[in-house]
This record gives C-alpha cells, structure tokens and sequence, in this order.
C-alpha cells in the first residue's frame, strides 16, 4: 500500500486525520481479518513552496520547519493509534531516485524545458503516444499564471527551476543541460513509489482532493516511465485506489486554506481519539 503523506509546513487537522484513520482501519481489516500483510509506504514532502515560505516567515530554514512538522505529524498519528507505516519517504531523502526517474521520463521524449526553466511533462505527446483517452486532464483547463513558459496548460513541472535564495539540488540531463532546482510535487509519488515497489502497487490511499490532479499525474509519470503498452488503461499502476472524502465543518469543506481548520492537537487535548475512529467506523467505506 502506499499512502500520499502531508506536506509538513503546519499542525494537521482533523481532516487529515479522518483520512489517515480510514487508511489504518483498511490495513487493520486486511491483516487481522483476512490474514494479509501490508506493507506500506507513505510520502513525506519536505520540500515545497509552503515550507519555504514558513521558514522566511519564521526567519529558520526548511530543514527545520520541515523536522518541525513532520515530529508533530508523527506524535499525532501516535496519538490516533495510527500504525506507522513501514516506510516513510521523505522527498530529500531520495533526491537521486527522483533525479534519475525525472531523466528516464525526460530520455523517452515526454519532457521538455520550458521557457521558464521549469522541465515539464509534455501531456499532449504523451496521451498520442499511448492513444490514451477516457481519463482526467483530457478535456482543456483554463489557462492561468502557472500555464507560463508551458506548451499547453495541462502541462506539469517535473522539476522546478530554483529561485533566488531556495534550496536546491542539482540536475544533469542526458544531454548535457545542467540546472538547479527542486522536484515538483506530482513526479514524488511516482518515483518514490516505483523505488519501494517497482512497476506494481497494489493499493494506492489519499485524500479525493488528491484524485486530480495528484493522481492523474503521478499515473502519468508511471505510464510514461514504465513505457506501458496500450493494452493497460492509464491507472492501472495502481489495482485499487482509494480516496477518502473531505471533512465537512457547517457546510464547507476543513482547510488550511480555507482557515476553518480544527488541529489534531487541539480536539486532542479535550477529546479521545476513539470518536473520531468510530466516526469513520460507522460509515460505509463506498460512502
């Protein structure tokens, strides 16, 4: 099983604690009720645009509010009586796995650098080369501020070029081009779980905000890499995939983004973890 893990710039909230209970109750189910071990991988992005952000603001650097968030991330799965998962991936880790998944995606011809210095997934030539059709991202998105230095907004960056002062990690082409900078976010999961698992998974879990476009990319990616024949659809990668709903506080849906969040801790301190598992209980999984 692999498991999209958090982002770890702030405390998670109930909304993700909702969906990472559902995931424990499934691996629970498989291997107390029907003998079956998982073994399971989950995500961890240590790097992103909101961590840099929250180390300029906190005059600290990534590194620490990473380690920060990702501790508290992990205290509060203890909290919930969440198994740990076998592995926990996190992205600057295994820099040099992403690295070389980038250029074997990038060798085959569905990479291009864009005028922005970004390398980004080339969609179009992808869904010709495999006749793919029937999926997510085929229809035509608007165009907006992330569509510039692009061939086509559906489009995405496999590898960020670095700004000034952000961290960065160095990229060598096959052919020569060097450039520094940073994954982005839908190429992580494709190459951190192709790195535990190889060309199969058996469950995918995330939250359905994750579907599209996290999943329809990272499925991209994993087609692409692993030069799959049209005879398999474009999520088959993955056997099954499992999404879990978001949480809905008075009719709007719990995010940070939003700021109607409720933290872990926070229910925590005057609740047990017990509710919300039988919250979870007692909803049908199709539901």
């Amino acid at each position: 099983m692999y498991c999209c893990g958090p982002t770890v710039y702030d405390d998670c909230h109930l909304g993700h604690a909702f969906t990472y209970i559902r995931c424990d109750l499934f691996r629970r189910v498989l291997d107390n009720y029907c003998g079956i071990y998982v073994l399971m991988a989950m995500n961890i992005t240590d790097i992103d645009d909101k961590i840099i952000t929250k180390a300029k603001q906190t005059n600290s650097d990534f590194k620490s509010v990473a380690n920060f968030y990702y501790n508290s991330f992990i205290e509060d799965m203890h909290s919930l009586n969440i198994m740990s998962a076998n592995c926990y991936l996190r992205v600057s880790d295994h820099m040099i796995n992403i690295i070389d998944y980038i250029k074997h995606i990038y060798k085959k011809g569905f990479a291009y650098i864009g005028s922005n210095g970004d390398l980004n997934f080339d969609f179009n030539h992808f869904i010709k080369t495999f006749n793919i059709t029937n999926s997510f991202g085929t229809d035509s998105p608007p165009i907006t501020e992330k569509s510039l230095g692009k061939k086509s907004p559906k489009d995405f960056a496999l590898w960020k070029s670095a700004k000034a002062g952000e961290p960065k990690w160095h990229f060598v082409t096959h052919d020569g081009i060097t450039f520094s900078g940073r994954p982005g976010w839908h190429i992580e999961c494709s190459a951190l779980a192709q790195t535990v698992f190889g060309n199969q998974i058996d469950l995918h879990f995330g939250g359905i905000d994750l579907m599209f476009p996290h999943h329809h990319c990272e499925s991209c990616c994993s087609h692409a890499f692993q030069q799959t024949d049209d005879s398999k659809p474009l999520y088959s990668w993955a056997n099954i995939w499992l999404h879990s709903g978001h949480l809905i506080l008075k009719s709007e849906k719990m995010s940070k983004s939003l700021g109607n969040v409720i933290s872990i801790k926070q229910f925590l301190s005057e609740n047990s973890a017990n509710i919300l598992r039988l919250f979870c209980i007692r909803t049908h999984y199709r539901s």
